[in-house]
């Protein structure tokens, strides 16, 4: 293991001991990683009480046609048509993965996947990622080595340079082209831990990246990695109860939302695995009206040099 990952696995768990709890979604092996993948973000925390709090006001427009942005990065698109992208990050993790596509095939839903150096460098993880590439879903990068880019602290602190987060993301990019998808129909980036502050989002825009993150409006369905005995645990019925209470109060329902989850677990949560319900969750979405799509077809027309 590098050092760079001995560091960014210590200033996780040094997090979770001294407070902040965050959440998103993703896969990893240590609950250090698990946070990166699993939902949280500078931009937006799920505190101790279990209630969101918003670090930075979204940047939206009165346009209903607009995406909307969170501290330069895109978090919701836009809102004129009943359309959700389901997105899927993993690293390390990746139990849920045979079931979250057939249940996808089966419906035939197109997602999306941002997938960490460590995906493709597993050799059981290859056929979860042939099947994604050859099922048509949106297949792009969440950084190679999963680093951290910001502390956990408010305002967050830069805790890369600009010249590592272009390798970095020039590493994972060049992983993505050896399986043939090239950098014109991936620029839309979910960073690790889906983490980051306003200069990662210019520097991935100076290298015709988009970084885009998920929305957050109280939605639980990141949680989906926490350990069976994590005070922040939630059921399945929990998260997906989250949804629907967004869908309520959102003058927009949840059109152009981006609904994260992870790819897979890991060992430290046996039970209540949100993958196992997927189905039902989306026939129940299908069912109000919404329909499926990848993050590309979502934000179809944002320009790479888009910003708020």
């Amino acid at each position: 293991m590098g050092i760079l990952s001995i560091l960014t696995r210590s200033s996780l768990s040094l997090r979770l001991i001294f407070g902040a709890i965050v959440l998103i979604v993703s896969s990893h092996p240590s609950r250090a990683e698990d946070t990166a993948d699993s939902g949280m973000s500078p931009l937006s925390v799920e505190s101790e009480s279990g209630r969101f709090e918003t670090l930075s006001d979204d940047t939206g427009s009165d346009d209903p046609t607009l995406p909307t942005y969170k501290g330069g990065g895109i978090v919701r698109g836009p809102r004129d048509h009943k359309k959700i992208a389901l997105e899927f990050t993993a690293a390390f993790y990746a139990d849920g993965g045979k079931v979250v596509l057939d249940e996808l095939r089966k419906r035939k839903i197109k997602a999306s996947f941002f997938l960490a150096g460590n995906f493709y460098r597993t050799p059981e993880f290859k056929p979860l990622l042939a099947r994604m590439i050859a099922e048509g879903h949106y297949v792009g990068p969440h950084s190679d080595r999963h680093l951290l880019y910001a502390s956990w602290d408010d305002p967050p602190r830069l805790l890369v340079t600009k010249s590592e987060f272009k390798a970095d993301l020039e590493d994972n990019l060049a992983l993505l082209a050896k399986k043939g998808i090239s950098r014109e129909s991936a620029r839309f980036f979910v960073p690790p831990f889906e983490h980051y502050t306003p200069e990662i989002c210019d520097w991935a825009r100076q290298e015709d990246m988009t970084l885009i993150n998920y929305t957050t409006q109280g939605i639980r369905l990141p949680a989906d990695y926490r350990a069976d005995n994590d005070p922040e645990f939630a059921t399945v019925d929990e998260m997906f109860g989250t949804v629907y209470k967004a869908e309520e109060t959102d003058p927009h329902g949840l059109n152009g939302f981006f609904l994260l989850m992870h790819l897979g677990y890991g060992p430290n949560r046996t039970r209540e695995l949100l993958y196992n319900r997927l189905g039902e969750f989306l026939d129940k979405l299908s069912s109000r009206g919404y329909s499926f799509v990848r993050v590309d077809e979502l934000l179809a027309g944002v320009s790479p040099k888009a910003h708020p």
